[in-house]
C-alpha cells in the first residue's frame, strides 16, 4: 500500500510521470507490481465479514449499516479511516474510530488496518441508483 498526497501528484507531474502510476516495484524483492485498485477519501466500500456475497443476501437496511465511506489514511499507510455514510456528525464528536469487532454491531467510525478490511468498491463492485437500490456488479 502506498499514499499519495498532492505533493506527490505534483512531483509526478513536473516529472512528467502518471499521477498514480499503474506499476509500482516493490522495496523487497525488486519486482514490478501492478496497481489493483486505487481508494481515494470519498469512495464508498461495503463491508463484508468473510465472503462478498453475504453483502448480496442482506436486505436493504442491512445493507445499509455496512455502506461506509473513506474519510483518510493514517500516516503510515496501514490504516484506513471509514465514516458510516448516513452518520452527519463531525469527526472531532466521533473521536478515534474503533475496530470491527462484530458485523452486527458496526461503529460509526470505523480505524482499522488496510489489510484487513474486506470490502467491495463503489463503481467497481456495485451501484446506487438515484432510487438507492444497490446493484452489484
Amino acid at each position: 500500500f502506498i499514499i499519495y498526497c498532492l505533493f506527490d501528484v505534483c512531483e509526478n507531474r513536473k516529472n512528467k510521470i502518471e499521477d498514480i502510476p499503474v506499476f509500482i516495484t516493490s522495496k523487497k524483492k525488486k519486482e514490478k507490481l501492478m496497481l489493483k485498485q486505487v481508494l481515494k477519501i470519498g469512495d464508498k466500500v461495503l463491508l463484508y465479514e468473510k465472503l462478498p456475497e453475504e453483502v448480496i443476501e442482506l436486505d436493504k437496511k442491512d445493507i445499509s449499516r455496512r455502506l461506509y465511506i473513506i474519510r483518510g489514511f493514517e500516516n503510515d499507510g496501514k490504516r484506513v479511516i471509514l465514516k458510516n455514510h448516513l452518520n452527519a456528525q463531525q469527526d472531532i464528536e466521533l473521536g478515534k474510530g474503533a475496530s470491527i469487532r462484530d458485523f452486527n454491531e458496526l461503529p460509526d467510525k470505523i480505524r482499522c488496518g488496510i489489510n484487513t478490511l474486506k470490502y467491495l468498491l463503489y463503481e467497481i463492485d456495485f451501484k446506487i441508483t438515484p432510487s438507492g437500490t444497490i446493484v452489484f456488479l
